[in-house]
Protein backbone atom coordinates (compact mmCIF):
# COMPACT_ATOMS: atom_id res chain seq x y z
CA UNK A 1 0.00 0.00 0.00
CA UNK A 2 1.23 3.48 -0.92
CA UNK A 3 -0.10 6.65 0.77
CA UNK A 4 -0.08 10.18 -0.60
CA UNK A 5 -1.07 13.09 1.66
CA UNK A 6 -1.75 16.76 1.02
CA UNK A 7 -1.75 19.04 4.05
CA UNK A 8 -4.92 20.87 4.96
CA UNK A 9 -5.20 24.63 4.95
CA UNK A 10 -3.86 24.87 8.50
CA UNK A 11 -1.32 22.06 8.21
CA UNK A 12 -2.94 20.06 10.99
CA UNK A 13 -4.42 17.14 9.09
CA UNK A 14 -4.13 16.07 5.48
CA UNK A 15 -6.89 17.58 3.34
CA UNK A 16 -6.75 14.50 1.11
CA UNK A 17 -5.07 11.15 1.61
CA UNK A 18 -4.87 8.56 -1.17
CA UNK A 19 -4.02 4.97 -0.28
CA UNK A 20 -3.18 2.82 -3.30
CA UNK A 21 -3.95 -0.90 -3.04
CA UNK A 22 -3.15 -3.09 -6.03
CA UNK A 23 -5.53 -6.02 -6.46
CA UNK A 24 -5.43 -8.86 -8.95
CA UNK A 25 -6.92 -7.22 -12.03
CA UNK A 26 -7.27 -3.66 -10.84
CA UNK A 27 -5.93 -1.08 -8.43
CA UNK A 28 -7.99 0.58 -5.73
CA UNK A 29 -7.40 4.16 -4.62
CA UNK A 30 -8.97 4.91 -1.25
CA UNK A 31 -9.53 8.65 -1.03
CA UNK A 32 -9.93 10.06 2.47
CA UNK A 33 -10.60 13.63 3.55
CA UNK A 34 -11.68 16.47 1.29
CA UNK A 35 -11.69 16.47 -2.50
CA UNK A 36 -11.84 20.08 -3.62
CA UNK A 37 -10.04 22.62 -5.79
CA UNK A 38 -7.02 22.66 -3.46
CA UNK A 39 -6.57 18.87 -3.31
CA UNK A 40 -7.80 17.72 -6.73
CA UNK A 41 -4.30 17.63 -8.24
CA UNK A 42 -3.29 14.99 -5.70
CA UNK A 43 -5.96 12.55 -6.86
CA UNK A 44 -5.41 13.49 -10.50
CA UNK A 45 -1.67 12.76 -10.27
CA UNK A 46 -2.22 9.50 -8.43
CA UNK A 47 -4.79 8.13 -10.90
CA UNK A 48 -2.92 9.41 -13.97
CA UNK A 49 0.24 7.63 -12.84
CA UNK A 50 -1.63 4.36 -12.27
CA UNK A 51 -3.21 4.53 -15.72
CA UNK A 52 0.13 5.44 -17.34
CA UNK A 53 1.89 2.40 -15.84
CA UNK A 54 -0.74 0.15 -17.37
CA UNK A 55 -3.51 -0.57 -14.88
CA UNK A 56 -6.60 -1.16 -16.99
CA UNK A 57 -9.04 -0.57 -14.17
CA UNK A 58 -8.75 1.98 -11.37
CA UNK A 59 -11.38 1.98 -8.63
CA UNK A 60 -11.61 5.20 -6.61
CA UNK A 61 -13.24 4.37 -3.28
CA UNK A 62 -14.79 7.61 -2.00
CA UNK A 63 -16.39 6.14 1.13
CA UNK A 64 -14.05 8.11 3.41
CA UNK A 65 -14.38 11.47 1.68
CA UNK A 66 -15.91 13.99 4.06
CA UNK A 67 -16.37 16.69 1.42
CA UNK A 68 -16.47 16.97 -2.38
CA UNK A 69 -16.97 20.27 -4.17
CA UNK A 70 -17.76 20.84 -7.84
CA UNK A 71 -14.02 20.79 -8.71
CA UNK A 72 -13.70 17.32 -7.19
CA UNK A 73 -16.81 16.15 -8.99
CA UNK A 74 -15.51 17.47 -12.32
CA UNK A 75 -12.21 15.71 -11.69
CA UNK A 76 -13.95 12.35 -11.21
CA UNK A 77 -15.72 12.85 -14.54
CA UNK A 78 -12.49 13.96 -16.24
CA UNK A 79 -10.57 10.91 -15.00
CA UNK A 80 -13.35 8.61 -16.19
CA UNK A 81 -13.48 10.19 -19.65
CA UNK A 82 -9.69 10.15 -20.05
CA UNK A 83 -9.48 6.48 -19.07
CA UNK A 84 -12.27 5.54 -21.47
CA UNK A 85 -10.51 7.31 -24.33
CA UNK A 86 -7.51 4.98 -23.77
CA UNK A 87 -9.49 1.75 -23.34
CA UNK A 88 -9.22 1.80 -19.55
CA UNK A 89 -11.81 2.30 -16.83
CA UNK A 90 -12.17 4.39 -13.71
CA UNK A 91 -14.95 3.41 -11.33
CA UNK A 92 -16.15 5.50 -8.40
CA UNK A 93 -17.07 3.24 -5.49
CA UNK A 94 -19.50 4.07 -2.68
CA UNK A 95 -20.45 7.70 -3.37
CA UNK A 96 -21.90 9.42 -0.31
CA UNK A 97 -25.42 10.85 -0.29
CA UNK A 98 -23.76 14.28 -0.50
CA UNK A 99 -21.88 13.33 -3.67
CA UNK A 100 -25.06 11.84 -5.13
CA UNK A 101 -26.87 15.09 -4.28
CA UNK A 102 -24.13 17.11 -6.00
CA UNK A 103 -24.62 14.94 -9.07
CA UNK A 104 -28.33 15.68 -8.98
CA UNK A 105 -27.67 19.41 -8.71
CA UNK A 106 -25.30 19.18 -11.67
CA UNK A 107 -27.97 17.10 -13.46
CA UNK A 108 -26.17 13.76 -13.68
CA UNK A 109 -23.11 11.67 -12.96
CA UNK A 110 -21.79 12.45 -16.45
CA UNK A 111 -19.67 9.53 -17.61
CA UNK A 112 -18.97 8.20 -14.14
CA UNK A 113 -19.05 4.47 -13.66
CA UNK A 114 -20.52 4.29 -10.14
CA UNK A 115 -20.44 1.22 -7.91
CA UNK A 116 -22.69 1.49 -4.88
CA UNK A 117 -22.57 -2.04 -3.45
CA UNK A 118 -20.54 -2.53 -0.26
CA UNK A 119 -19.87 -6.23 -0.78
CA UNK A 120 -16.27 -5.90 -2.04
Amino acid sequence: MVSIDVEGAHGSQPALRCDVRPERERVRVIAEGELDFASADTLRSCVDELLEVGFGQVVIDVTALSFVDSSGFRLLNELTERALSHGQTVTVRHPSPGLERLAELLHDFGHLDVETEFNS
